[in-house]
């Protein structure tokens, strides 16, 4: 009986031990299971983090074309735009001298310098008359304004147009103000030359009174000086 007893303890030792050892092994495995999940679940984050770096790069590349090759200064759009301004800021322009009654035409290289044209063949931008020169800024403005907005202004304002000018262009000037007017709701005209009153519908004095600007209408003026 002893005997037995004793191996019955001996085998019970065993038992426990294997029990132990086999509840460590299952432990070990459950472990490498859940480390293996928690693996397999950094494994699918980080691949999703690459395909949206893949995109990122894939959009990032489209963005540095359109702004760079197509939208940018030096981009293909910004070239086409540049160049179809140029294109119709010089055809509105020349159809504006042309209705003002000047005998001269531009040209616009592409990087907007001017060339002025007549009959007789190329001129010096210099050489033109002051009436000249303030009329083909007069249509330049315009012509620009159309280009942006695709119509005429609806006023247009000159500060003393007739400054630094003899008498026959001013003579010029108010003829080309005059045809302007034709064409366009209202042109507003600041300046000291008394002459150009005999061009507007409405003349507008404005005085220092007192340390402060007083604007009369002229009929007004004469009202109260009759």
């Amino acid at each position: 009986y002893n005997d037995i007893e004793l191996k019955y303890r001996e085998l019970s030792i065993v038992y426990n031990n294997m029990s132990q050892e086999l509840s460590r092994i299952d432990g070990e495995i459950k472990a490498h299971i859940k480390h293996r999940a928690d693996m397999e679940n950094r494994l699918r984050d980080i691949e999703e983090r690459l395909r949206e770096l893949r995109k990122s790069v894939e959009i990032y590349k489209v963005v540095d074309m359109l702004v760079n090759k197509l939208l940018g200064k030096d981009g293909i759009i910004a070239k086409i735009l540049t160049a179809e301004a140029k294109r119709l800021i010089e055809l509105y322009t020349n159809r504006i001298l042309h209705e003002l009654g000047l005998d001269f035409s531009i040209d616009i290289d592409e990087n907007f310098n001017i060339e002025v044209k007549s009959s007789g063949g190329e001129l010096d931008i210099r050489s033109l008359s002051g009436g000249e020169t303030v009329a083909l800024a007069i249509a330049l403005r315009i012509a620009t304004a159309y280009t942006i907005f695709g119509k005429l202004p609806g006023f247009f304002i000159l500060d003393e147009p007739t400054q630094f000018l003899d008498l026959n262009r001013r003579r010029t000037l108010f003829e080309i103000i005059k045809r302007l007017s034709e064409r366009i709701p209202q042109v507003i005209i600041v300046t000291h030359d008394a002459d150009v009153i005999d061009l507007a519908d409405k003349v507008f004095y404005v005085n220092k009174i007192g340390g402060r600007s007083v604007v009369v209408e002229k009929i007004i003026e004469l009202e109260a000086m009759a």
